[in-house]
């Protein structure tokens, strides 16, 4: 039996700037702001939701993602909130994330909100009506990185590009090649989804090889280095341990 719930407002759970944020990807989108609702979650374990009511999915939080001010030093500085999220799906595995702060919040809101809009499209094409949860961007291999994992590539490629500097004798111009490519991978991985952004690296590494930009031995400590570090993202495994490429 479903729990009973009670309509509540976003900046309850959310800071005023996030909570604007969350309309603003909406209506962006071009779906309707007033099909959405925010209430006390039907979920055990979860706080609240942002319900959509035409197909009758949610998004649920386990607590609030609101900032809160401690005292360091005598400075008052803010710390955001974290919880648990979880989206159920009708037609398929849920989507979890644990300990997540505002700005996964926000990805997975904007992901779902891409669903939403792709599925409202596809309907008016086919002239039924939109299945609840379709699509797979977010959810299957294809799906984009959130904020932090973004960070850990970036993070990532940093650590190989140093440690190209290290270990190898480069000129400049073969360094400015290496950069350019990893800032074009890092760049990637903000616009696309996991397996695209694997099939773009591939490419990245593969250029400075057939373009004699790099040695074939430096190309393979790229290649190396980053995925297996970026692998439990790629699905591949967990999360490795502090990268020793440089060593």
């Amino acid at each position: 039996m479903a729990r009973a719930t009670t309509e509540v407002n976003l900046t309850d759970y959310l800071n005023l700037a996030d909570a604007n944020a969350v309309w603003r990807a909406l209506a962006v989108r071009g779906l309707n702001v007033d099909d959405f609702e925010t209430r006390t979650s039907d979920v055990r374990g979860y706080g609240w939701m942002l319900s959509h009511k035409p197909t009758g999915m949610a998004l649920h939080a386990s607590g609030s993602l609101r900032d809160y001010v401690y005292e360091v030093y005598e400075d008052d500085e803010y710390e955001p909130r974290r919880a648990d999220l979880l989206l159920p799906r009708p037609d398929g595995e849920p989507v979890s994330l644990e300990d997540a702060g505002p700005d996964e919040y926000l990805d997975m809101l904007k992901a779902w909100a891409d669903e939403l809009k792709a599925a409202a499209a596809g309907s008016r094409r086919s002239g039924g009506p939109a299945p609840a949860g379709s699509g797979a961007g977010f959810y299957g291999p294809n799906r984009p990185f959130t904020s932090a994992e973004q960070a850990e590539i970036a993070d990532q490629l940093r650590a190989v590009r140093d440690s190209v500097r290290k270990n190898f004798e480069l000129t400049d111009k073969q360094l400015k090649a290496i950069d350019k490519g990893l800032e074009e991978a890092e760049e990637a991985g903000k616009r696309l989804g996991r397996k695209d952004w694997r099939s773009l690296f591939y490419g990245v590494v593969l250029g400075l090889i057939v373009n004699d930009a790099v040695p074939p031995d430096v190309a393979q400590h790229i290649f190396a280095g980053i995925l297996q570090g970026v692998a439990h993202l790629l699905g591949g495994g967990p999360p490795p341990l502090p990268w020793m490429l440089g060593r």
